[in-house]
């Protein structure tokens, strides 16, 4: 039997699916993918179309109110919001909102009428033809303006969807005007199975063309990321974590004088030598797959043939579940910088970093152009002040210190301190120093690392920090617990534990929508932050739960800290469009005992919150054995 055979209800539960299935896959797909959020739009509109048609379906079995009021007003919202989703993945101002309003507004009035007041199925058939047609019209506009030549097929096959659509529309509208066609809705034949196929047809349709546009997006971001990274003078390669090269830059090449072909997919056992990857390889990919940041500058053999001085710095890279899948390693070739006493005064005159010779007595002797360039000091005024002055106070002991290690004939890599501008400002420099004490002179690269520096500090605030709330996130607070747990042990000094819950958030969510419940979990962490001293630690743990440590504190001093948290959340009032949201919180707490490990205080005070929660919420428990 054909589709087009089947009666109303089976294509209405088949347009359901069809519904249901492409709304959720551009929610997910925009869930998954930050730039592409507006797809999520997109996605309810084909959800509430799918509960339309759901309703339709059950016409018979359910109230006219419902099964035709309700339905059609949800199609023409469906229809409404995917025209907005639509507006916002193509960031085009979002103008058609208020006629979008008027046509779901006009239609569901009209369907009220024509089913109750002067019923009429003809009506009604004609005026949701009419509505559809001119939201679909809406949709049309919103996808040729601003036309793109890299997305242009997909645009026009969207619009053509949309443009099929109206016509079918405009044609079953005045197809209905014959009134002896309309005796019977749901055994209405061809023009109706018709009418749900093409509504199947446009949701694929336009699925398919939405993601063919984002996945356009995404390849024009990543030719611009392959172009920057080509484009920078630092070798650069992506590394998994069985030492594979995924990535290598232009500079990468270059140097290990092989193409990308000859080294993708290779170990840099394979290139490098085992002895170079067992001592610096290997040690630096397992911190980096710990989260950390590894840097080395070391002779390597490179496949050329080539022996060079290299600095190297490992970063983790993560997808967007946080999980850690490469390592970025940047290699700067340092060797002519390091070998520079043999050729000073060339290099001095064309080197981008600063060079310089000092002598033991705390004065610079020598220093090339770029000095004066980074820093806007002249060179007489550089040379006839103590280097330390320079230096920022907060630096001063560690640069004493890494200069007596110069003083004992030790050379210093990756030194990094600050140093001030003339216009008053500091700069991150990384020094790189050689004493010759027999000479009474020390030798040193310096670089300006402070865009590094910057960037290192985001990627470390980035890692450890919930991007929502603010507050620590569970890996950074577990990494903080154990430290404490651990200096508590060690000193011998209480500390408490507290695990805190909101209550009822998933009511919250549901009444209010998810941007209020991030709303709330902002002002939980900050009500929180606020009345917690600074030595103490909070942090999401998971969904609506947070955790704070509380160093330095005895179990009835950390009781009482949590009934004042309870109590500050508790008079919280969250102001909000549609009226004022409030919450409370459950909080369990618990003392670390002598030589108890992390998980165990984390299931006693994980146990006192579920006692808190079983006793009725918005309540302190403390843990029962103490």
């Amino acid at each position: 039997m054909s589709l087009i055979g089947l009666d109303v209800r089976t294509l209405a539960f088949i347009t359901v699916l069809s519904s249901f299935c492409f709304g959720a896959g551009l929610i997910l797909f925009g869930m998954s993918h930050r730039s592409f959020q507006s797809l999520k739009v997109v996605g309810l509109g084909f959800v509430a179309m799918g509960f339309g048609f759901l309703l339709i379906g059950f016409r018979g079995a359910i109230s006219d109110a419902l099964s035709i009021v309700a339905a059609n007003s949800l199609l023409l919202a469906g229809f409404a919001t995917v025209n907005e989703g639509i507006q916002r993945f193509r960031s085009l101002p979002i103008k058609d909102r208020g006629l979008a309003t008027v046509v779901v507004a006009l239609g569901s009035i009209a369907f009220f009428i024509y089913t109750y007041l002067s019923p009429s199925i003809t009506a009604r058939v004609f005026g949701i033809s009419c509505c559809l047609a001119l939201l679909s019209g809406l949709c049309i506009k919103s996808m040729l303006r601003k036309n793109s030549r890299r997305t242009q097929l997909p645009q026009q096959l969207i619009a053509g969807v949309f443009f099929l659509f109206v016509a079918f529309a405009l044609l079953r509208g005045w197809w209905v005007l014959d009134e002896t066609t309309m005796r019977n809705f749901m055994s209405a034949g061809v023009i109706h199975a018709l009418a749900f196929l093409i509504t199947i047809l446009l949701q694929i349709l336009v699925s398919f063309g939405l993601v063919w546009m984002a996945n356009e997006h995404l390849i024009q971001e990543l030719k611009l990321h392959e172009r920057i990274i080509s484009s920078t003078p630092d070798a650069i390669t992506l590394v998994d974590g069985k030492g594979r090269y995924r990535m290598v830059n232009a500079a990468m090449q270059k140097m290990f004088g092989m193409s990308e072909r000859e080294m993708f997919g290779k170990r840099s056992v394979e290139l490098l030598g085992k002895e170079f990857y067992d001592s610096v390889t290997w040690p630096n990919l397992q911190k980096v797959f710990k989260g950390q940041i590894g840097k080395t500058a070391t002779w390597t053999n490179l496949p050329n043939g080539e022996r060079r001085y290299v600095d190297i710095t490992y970063h983790p890279v993560s997808d967007e579940t946080g999980k850690i899948r490469f390592a970025a390693i940047n290699v700067k070739d340092l060797t002519e910088l390091y070998l520079a006493q043999k050729d000073r005064e060339r290099i001095y005159e064309l080197s981008l970093d600063l060079l310089c010779v000092a002598g033991m007595d705390g004065y610079l002797k020598e220093i090339n152009p770029a000095w004066t360039k980074v820093l806007g000091w002249s060179e007489q005024e550089l040379l006839h002040t103590k280097w330390l002055d320079f230096v920022h106070p907060d630096d001063v002991q560690e640069t004493l210190a890494a200069a007596s290690l110069l003083d004992q004939g030790k050379k210093l890599v990756d030194f990094v301190n600050r140093y001030r501008t003339k216009q008053g400002t500091y700069k991150y420099f990384s020094w790189m120093s050689y004493p010759d004490n027999a000479a009474g002179r020390i030798y040193a690269v310096v670089r300006d690392v402070s865009d590094r520096v910057k960037m290192e500090e985001k990627l470390r605030e980035m890692a450890s920090t919930d991007p929502l709330t603010g507050a620590d996130n569970r890996r950074s607070f577990m990494q903080r617990l154990e430290e404490e747990t651990a200096r508590s042990g060690r000193y011998q000094t209480p500390l408490c534990l507290l695990m805190l819950d909101i209550d009822r958030f998933k009511s919250i969510n549901d009444t209010h929508g998810h941007t209020v419940g991030d709303a709330v979990l902002q002002l939980c962490v900050e009500v929180c932050k606020n009345s917690l001293r600074s030595s103490d630690i909070f942090g999401r743990f998971g969904g609506e739960e947070f955790s704070a440590v509380l160093p330095h504190t005895a179990l009835n001093t950390g009781t009482e800290t949590a009934e004042r948290l309870r109590q500050n959340l508790e008079r919280c009032i969250l102001e909000k469009d549609n009226g004022k949201v409030q919450f409370t919180v459950s909080i369990g707490v618990a003392g670390l005992r002598s030589g108890e490990t992390v998980q165990s205080l984390l299931k006693r005070a994980d146990d006192a919150l579920y006692r808190a929660k079983k006793a009725g919420r918005n309540k302190v428990e403390t843990d029962q054995d103490q």
